[in-house]
């Protein structure tokens, strides 16, 4: 969890590497298991904005190592997002796409230009409609 000024905020952190094994150690390609994080660069969204981890009124209040890897996205089950913000200024305005999961891990992209977040939306839910295994009861 972090804050910032006082208000709920959520965390970015960049990812390393991936690959398409599930919780059981079996390829599944409706599942993108992160196996490792970047917390060097870590970004923060509140109130439709973001900044640095180091930016002034930024407190994290659990340190990052105790978010272990591996953390799994599984496709049929996430929540897609998407969201645009840019620095407090107003400036480098993106889209946030965010697909998150139940048990509150996600697997986002911030992209620049809105054609490619276009893209990366369909994909996310392509994935998500074709992993879902209640959609093929039409439910």
């Amino acid at each position: 969890m972090a804050k910032f000024e006082g208000n709920p905020a959520v965390l970015s952190v960049w990812v390393r590497a991936t690959d398409n094994v599930d919780q059981n150690g079996k390829n599944n390609p409706c599942v993108t298991r992160i196996t490792e994080l970047d917390h060097e660069n870590t970004t923060v969204y509140s109130q439709g904005g973001r900044w640095n981890s180091a930016a002034d009124g930024v407190t994290i209040l659990r340190p990052l190592a105790d978010f272990p890897s591996p953390r799994y996205i599984n496709w049929g089950k996430v929540s897609i997002t998407r969201l645009t913000n840019s620095m407090k200024d107003g400036s480098d305005k993106r889209d946030l796409i965010l697909a998150t999961s139940s048990g509150g891990d996600g697997y986002g992209l911030n992209v620049a230009d809105p054609l490619v977040a276009d893209r990366v939306e369909y994909a996310m839910r392509f994935l998500q409609a074709s992993c879902d295994e209640a959609a093929s009861t039409g439910f």
